[in-house]
């Protein structure tokens, strides 16, 4: 063996590791297709899309541009405690602290005058008072405990506060106060998937961060079992819990039988509420894509990969399969993965094909009209380290290694749902 080939060697079984962490990371496409003009397509039909609300849009017309007038009349919101919009009524009603400016009494008789109605209330805070009490509240956040909401009431009246569990103890406000149960709110990423979950997302294994993989389902007579699959490396043997990025439970790992075991597939079988969709694009803020299908996988093709953690990566091609790679887990311990296909990714020598927290994540192959996609396996190794674009990240790869997904399916004895 030579030095080099050493090296890469260790780099492999470095990544291995790394890719059961936590990674992000997208890389850039060499090239992309020339530019071509989006066609427009129009469509007269008054009940298609948002042509059905044309008649509502045109009635509030009028309201609209009163109420951005007032706001302009008042950008400080020193006087202005609110403007609230009845559109069907043809009205408005805005409430005001002190003395009401000329310009907006204009307003409202501009509307009057063609058939719509304005009436001004007293307000008992302005705008800008009930602004600076909110700022009061979220600079003592730690005083203020399980507060999911703050918001100004229209009306001028006070804030609205939503509590995850209503208000915990009596607290001292800085203005009346309205308190609400709310429910917690999360922004809709890989991060925090809910059910039914899809292939892509943030899955996390006892101290491991791993990815989802495709939704599959197994048949037993008259009974659909469905789950999710990720890797095994990531809690070797199975029996753990699987938990979103935030936390919600996925479901628990089923433990390998011997017969599963015997094709070291890395793979794991997770029982869930799943279904045949898949994360693409950035790691926050993904889209999905309809999953229809299986891919087996060929020297000379063109994959993409799409973990949680670095999201997805296009222009990876497969160069060697039906691999197998025996992993160092310790001085003198190994584990066996067979059936691996590895890719690389092209465009320069710092292109990322996965990272740190993919592993389990889908590796695919588009339709023809690039709006679904067909498995082709998960992923499992990273190597060739190069440069992560976020910050923290343990590892990322140029290089991929993922178990075919026709040898997973064979090994969980499971078929991809559609």
């Amino acid at each position: 063996m030579t030095v080099r080939a050493h090296r890469r060697r260790l780099s492999a079984l470095a990544a291995v590791v790394a890719l059961g962490f936590i990674a992000a990371s997208t890389s850039t496409p060499a090239w992309s297709a020339p530019r071509e003009e989006k066609p427009i397509i129009g469509n007269d039909d008054p009940k298609a899309g948002s042509n059905a609300a044309a008649e509502l849009m045109a009635l509030q017309a009028p309201l609209v541009d009163a109420a951005e007038a007032i706001s302009r009349a008042d950008k400080e919101r020193t006087g202005l405690g609110g403007i609230r919009l009845r559109v069907k009524d043809r009205a408005a009603d805005i409430y005001w602290k002190g003395e009401v400016p000329g310009e907006v009494r204009e307003q409202i008789a501009r509307l009057e005058s063609i058939g719509y109605r304005a009436e001004v209330y007293e307000a008992r805070y302005s705008g800008a008072e009930l602004a600076s009490a909110q700022e009061e509240i979220l600079r003592a956040r730690d005083a203020y405990p399980d507060i999911v909401t703050i918001a100004p009431l229209v009306d001028g009246s006070g804030l609205r506060i939503g509590f995850l569990k209503g208000e915990p103890k009596p607290i001292e406000w800085p203005v009346e106060v309205e308190v609400v149960d709310e429910d917690r709110m999360v922004f809709i990423d890989r991060a925090t998937d809910t059910p039914p979950f899809w292939a892509g997302g943030v899955a996390r294994l006892g101290g491991q961060v791993c990815s989802t993989g495709f939704a599959v389902g197994r048949q037993n007579w008259f009974t659909l079992t469905t789950g999710i699959l990720t890797a095994e490396h990531c809690a070797r043997g199975g029996g753990v819990s699987v938990t979103t990025g935030a936390g919600r439970f996925i479901g628990t790992a089923e433990v390998p039988s011997p017969q599963t075991a015997a094709f070291n597939s890395d793979s794991l079988f997770v029982p869930t509420n799943s279904a045949a969709r898949m994360f693409d694009g950035a790691p926050v803020g993904a889209f999905s894509k309809p999953v229809v299908g299986w891919v087996n996988n060929f020297v000379g093709q063109f994959v993409c990969t799409s973990g949680a953690s670095t999201g997805v990566h296009c222009d990876v091609i497969t160069d060697l399969i039906s691999s197998t790679a025996l992993i160092q887990t310790g001085p003198t311990s190994f584990v066996r993965v067979d059936n691996l296909v590895f890719g690389t990714a092209l465009g320069s020598s710092t292109a990322i094909a996965a990272g740190s927290g993919d592993s389990g994540g889908p590796v695919f192959t588009l339709t023809a009209d690039f709006s679904k996609v067909r498995a082709a396996g998960l992923m499992s190794i990273a190597q060739f380290g190069v440069p992560c674009n976020v910050a923290g990240l343990p590892f990322c790869g140029n290089r991929v290694g993922f178990i075919n997904i026709g040898s997973v399916l064979q090994a969980q004895q499971a078929f991809i749902l559609t």
